[in-house]
């Protein structure tokens, strides 16, 4: 078990967890984003008991709440997943968004806002693309550029293949 890290390395270390998860079988033919973010929620919680112990917290949104929320525009965002420190300092958010052909550019555009917004207060943002279609890779590639051009790093997990 690991002492405590750097919210960068905790990020990463979620990031590299979930691009090699293997998605349930009852989550392959899902096409909505509630059980998605709570699976997410689930893989980062093992990762970090895994490599943390129970030093660092990890809040699932949509089936436990405390998710520390951001206030912006009149109105609360909740990131899908947090990880916190004992202190209750806010380390690391997790956005989760599925991607399909429809609706595609505003799903990304829509993470990528909550993810800046995620910014302030937390320490480090992650955005988790749950691909339910097939997409180009280049599509992939361009999404992971706009992110990483933000400092926010990215996990696409592909279900069908998994």
């Amino acid at each position: 078990m690991r002492q405590i890290a750097s919210a960068a390395e905790v990020a990463s270390g979620i990031t590299r967890h979930l691009r090699g998860c293997a998605v349930s079988t009852h989550l392959r033919t899902c096409r909505d984003e509630r059980p998605f973010r709570i699976w997410v929620g689930e893989q980062v919680r093992e990762w970090i008991r895994a490599e943390y112990g129970s030093t660092l917290t990890v809040k699932i949104e949509p089936n436990e709440g405390g998710v520390f929320p951001v206030m912006a525009f009149g109105t609360g965002f909740w990131p899908d997943v947090s990880v916190e420190s004992p202190d209750s300092r806010t380390l690391v958010a997790v956005e989760v968004k599925c991607l399909g052909r429809r609706g595609l550019p505003g799903h990304v555009a829509q993470a990528l806002g909550q993810s800046l917004l995620y910014k302030d207060p937390y320490q480090e943002v992650v955005a988790v693309f749950i691909v339910l279609d097939p997409l180009e890779a280049d599509v992939i590639v361009d999404i992971g550029k706009r992110f990483a051009g933000y400092g926010i790093p990215i996990a696409t997990v592909e279900p069908l293949r998994a």
